[in-house]
C-alpha cells in the first residue's frame, strides 16, 4: 500500500465527454461506465474537449484497466484495487484525495500541485454529538485530512476516536468540542477557537499538528495524576502564557532548576523558586501535591492548562557548566560531573512527543532522558538525594531513564506525555556551553499514545517498533526498595557506546545496579543484533545496606519470551544460576561490588549442582519441608515462582532446620539456603 500524503496531479489519455458527479464508490467492470463514456484499452486516442468527472467515493479498479483520455478525473476518496490506468495524451489530470493501494499500474506522470475543489465540512449534529458519524456533516461524510471543519453549532461535537482528522478546525458561538481519553484529533493547519466556544481534551486525549501554522484562542486541557502532599510532580506548559502557580493554586512549592549556580562549589545545579511564573515554552516545573492532600494516601489531582495551544518548532535554552572532575561531597551532598550539565525541559505540544525522535534531533544532549516517578516515599534513610540533603529526603532511584534501548522501568515506553517536564543532560563535548533542545511536530503523531505521564497508574500500550529483545533486571535490597536495569539487543545498536542506546550511571545514588561496557556503568546498555547466546554481560551494583539482597527478572520480551535460558554468575561464590526458574539471593555488605556478576545464556559453565553437593544442602519433604547441610544455617527462605515470601527461618544456628508454616498445594517452590559461611544455595522442590 503506498499512502499519499498530498493531492497528486497524474497525466495522461482520457475520454470522457461531459462534466458529472459520481456519488459513492464506482467499481470498473466489464461493460460498466461512468456517466460518460470511458475506456477499458480499446479506444482510439482522439482529440475532444477537456471534461470533468467527480468520484465522491472510491475508485475501484477490479483489475481493470482505465484508458483515459482529455478528462480531469478527481477522486475523493481511495484508488483500491490491482489494476491499469494508462493514457496516451497529455491533456488530462487524476486527483486522487485518499490512499492508493495495492500498487495499481501508472502510466503517468507526477506532480504535486493538483488543483480540486476545496473541501469544507460544517458541523450540523442532526444524529447526535458522534464526529466520526457521516450524517452530522454538511456535505454528508466524516472530514477528512483536506477539509476546513466549521463547527458553530451549539449541539456538542465529541470525538472518541483516534483518528479524527482535518485540515483546520473552526469552533466559534458557543460551540463545543471534546476529544475524550485516550483520543485524538490531527489538524493539518491551524486550530481556531472564538472567545465563548469551547475546545476541550480531556485527560490523555490528544491535539496533534502538522504544519507549522498559528492557532487562535484557547483550548483547555486536563492532566490527571495520583499524588500525595509530599509528591512533586514534573510539568511543561502544552498552551501559551501559563502560570505555573495555576497547576496547583493550593501548592506552595513550585521549582525551576538552574543548571549552574555560580556560588556552588565548582558551579553545580540547584533549585530556585519558580513561583507565579509564566511558564516558558519547552520548560520544565516541578509542583508539590496539594497543601491540603494526605501526606500517606494518594489522591486524583486534575491540573487544567488553559491557551492557546502551543504548535510548530519550539526551541528552548540549555546550558551546561565546565566541571569534568571526579565526584566529590559538598557538606552531605554528592556532586558528580554531571550536577552542571542537567536542564529541566519539557514536552510543549498538548500530545505526546517520541523520545527517540527528540534525542537523535538534539545531538548536543546525552542520549537519553530522565523521568521522575516519585514511587518511593521520602525517608531519613534516603542520603544525597536530587533535591539537597534533608532529615527526610527523596530517593534519586526514583528517576528512570528513556531512549531507543527502551525504559529503565519496563511498564513504561520511549514516550514522553503532554504536560510531561523531564530532565536532560547537556554534553561536556559541545563547542560552546550554550545551545538549544529542539521540539518539532514531526516528533508528534497518533501512534504516539499520550497515556503515559508520571505520576499515573495508567501505562502506555506498545507501538511498532524496531527489533528488540530485552531483559529488565531488578535488584531488591532488605529494605525491599528495588533498582532496575535494562539490557536489550535493537536494531542498530553496537556492542560499543551508542548515544541513544545507552545510558551511563554516575553512581550518585546509594543503591542501584546497573552493566558494564568495558569498565563504565550503565543504567540501560543497547546491544548489537543478532542475539548470541555466547555472549556475556558484567553486572555491578551499588547497596548502602547489609543483609540479603535478590535478583530477579523483572521482565522480557522478544525471544527471551521463549525458551532461551538466562542464568546470573555469580563469580565471587562460584555459582551459576538460572534466573527464569527463581530469583537469586545472596548476602551483601554495604559498598560498589563493580563485576561481582555476569549475565550468561547457554549452560557450558554451569556447575551449581556440583557446588552444591560439595555444600552437603539438601532438600526434602514430607509432611514440611526440611532442610540438612554439612556445615551450619544461618536461615533458610522459601519463595513461589513469582518471588514471593511464604516463609522464612532465621538464627537456625544447627545443620537441620523443619519449615512448617507453608500449606501443601504441590506447586514448585524455591528454598534460599544462607550458610554461617555467608555462602547461599538455591534448591528447587514440590510441595
Amino acid at each position: 500500500m503506498r499512502k499519499i500524503t498530498f493531492l497528486v496531479l497524474l497525466f495522461f489519455p482520457l475520454y470522457i465527454f461531459s462534466q458529472n458527479t459520481v456519488t459513492g464508490s464506482y467499481s470498473l467492470n466489464n461493460n460498466t461506465s461512468f456517466p460518460s463514456a470511458v475506456g477499458f484499452g480499446n479506444g482510439n486516442c482522439g482529440n475532444g474537449n477537456t471534461t470533468t468527472i467527480t468520484i465522491n467515493g472510491d475508485l475501484n479498479l477490479n483489475g481493470r484497466t482505465l484508458e483515459l483520455r482529455n478528462v480531469n478525473l478527481i477522486v475523493l476518496g481511495n484508488l483500491n484495487g490491482s489494476g491499469t490506468i494508462s493514457s496516451c495524451t497529455n491533456n488530462s489530470t487524476l486527483c486522487i484525495r485518499g490512499v492508493i493501494q495495492n500498487n495499481p499500474t501508472l502510466n503517468v506522470t507526477q506532480n504535486t500541485n493538483c488543483q480540486v475543489p476545496p473541501c469544507t465540512k460544517t458541523w450540523n449534529g442532526s444524529q447526535g454529538s458522534n464526529w466520526n458519524n457521516g450524517a452530522n456533516w454538511t456535505p454528508t461524510g466524516v472530514p477528512t485530512i483536506n477539509c476546513d471543519v466549521f463547527i458553530s453549532n451549539t449541539i456538542p461535537c465529541v470525538i472518541d476516536v483516534t483518528n479524527a482528522v482535518a485540515k483546520s478546525i473552526s469552533v466559534t458561538n458557543t460551540a463545543s468540542v471534546t476529544v475524550t481519553k485516550d483520543n485524538s484529533i490531527k489538524v493539518k493547519e491551524n486550530v481556531t477557537v472564538g472567545a465563548s466556544a469551547s475546545f476541550l481534551l480531556e485527560n490523555a486525549a490528544s491535539l496533534i499538528q502538522i504544519d507549522n501554522s498559528t492557532n487562535i484562542g484557547n483550548i483547555t486541557m486536563k492532566r490527571n495524576t495520583n499524588i500525595t502532599k509530599m509528591d512533586y510532580v514534573y510539568w511543561s506548559s502544552p498552551v501559551e502564557n501559563f502560570n505555573v502557580s495555576q497547576v496547583s493554586p493550593n501548592s506552595s512549592l513550585i521549582y525551576k532548576w538552574l543548571p549552574t549556580v555560580a556560588t556552588n562549589l565548582n558551579g553545580f545545579g540547584n533549585w530556585a523558586n519558580a513561583s507565579n511564573e509564566i511558564m516558558t515554552k519547552g520548560k520544565g516545573y516541578i509542583v508539590r501535591g496539594p497543601n491540603h492532600f494526605s501526606n500517606a494516601t494518594s489522591q486524583l489531582f486534575t491540573a487544567t492548562f488553559i491557551g492557546t495551544p502551543n504548535n510548530g518548532t519550539i526551541t528552548t535554552p540549555i546550558t551546561r557548566g565546565n566541571y569534568t572532575g571526579p565526584n566529590y561531597f559538598s557538606g552531605n551532598v554528592k556532586v558528580t560531573e554531571d550536577d552542571d550539565n542537567w536542564n529541566l525541559i519539557g514536552n510543549p505540544y498538548p500530545s505526546a512527543i517520541d523520545v527517540v525522535k527528540f534525542l537523535k534531533a538534539n545531538p548536543a544532549l546525552d542520549g537519553y532522558v530522565h523521568v521522575w516517578t516519585h514511587s518511593t516515599p521520602i525517608s531519613t534513610s534516603n542520603s544525597s538525594p536530587f533535591y539537597g540533603n534533608f532529615t527526610y529526603n527523596y530517593s534519586s532511584t526514583d528517576y528512570i531513564k528513556i531512549n531507543a534501548t527502551g525504559s529503565s522501568i519496563n511498564t513504561f515506553k520511549s514516550v514522553v506525555g503532554a504536560a510531561q517536564g523531564f530532565f536532560v543532560k547537556m554534553l561536556n563535548t559541545t563547542p560552546t556551553a550554550t545551545s538549544t533542545a529542539t521540539f518539532t511536530n514531526d516528533m508528534r503523531g497518533e501512534q504516539v499514545a499520550n497515556n503515559q505521564f508520571f505520576r499515573t497508574t495508567n501505562e502506555v500500550t506498545s507501538t511498532t517498533e524496531d527489533e528488540k529483545h530485552r531483559i529488565w533486571l531488578n535488584l531488591v535490597a532488605p529494605n525491599q526498595l528495588a533498582s532496575s536495569t535494562l539490557i536489550g539487543y535493537v536494531t542498530d545498536a553496537t556492542d560499543g557506546v551508542d548515544r541513544i542506546f545507552d545510558a551511563e550511571s554516575k553512581h550518585k545514588a546509594n543503591f542501584e545496579m546497573y552493566s558494564l561496557i568495558g569498565s563504565q556503568s550503565y543504567n540501560i546498555q543497547g546491544k548489537a543484533l543478532p542475539f548470541t547466546d555466547n555472549d556475556e554481560i558484567s553486572l555491578g551494583y551499588t547497596t548502602n545496606q547489609e543483609g540479603i539482597h535478590t535478583f530477579g527478572l523483572a521482565a522480557v520480551d522478544g525471544l527471551f519470551e521463549g525458551n532461551q535460558t538466562i542464568y546470573l554468575k555469580d563469580l565471587e561464590l562460584g555459582i551459576v544460576h538460572n534466573l527464569k526458574e527463581a530469583p537469586y539471593t545472596f548476602t551483601s555488605v554495604s559498598g560498589r561490588f563493580h563485576n561481582r556478576f555476569a549475565l550468561i545464556f547457554n549452560n557450558e559453565t554451569l556447575g551449581n549442582e556440583d557446588f552444591i553437593t560439595t555444600n552437603g544442602v539438601t532438600v526434602y519433604t514430607n509432611n514440611t519441608i526440611n532442610v540438612t547441610a554439612s556445615s551450619n544455617i544461618k536461615s533458610v527462605t522459601v519463595y513461589d515462582v513469582l518471588g514471593r515470601t511464604l516463609e522464612t527461618a532465621r538464627n537456625v544456628n544447627n545443620t537441620n532446620v523443619s519449615l512448617n508454616g507453608i500449606a501443601k498445594t504441590l506447586s514448585a517452590l524455591v528454598v534460599i539456603v544462607e550458610l554461617e559461611n555467608n555462602v547461599v544455595i538455591s534448591k528447587k522442590t514440590v510441595y
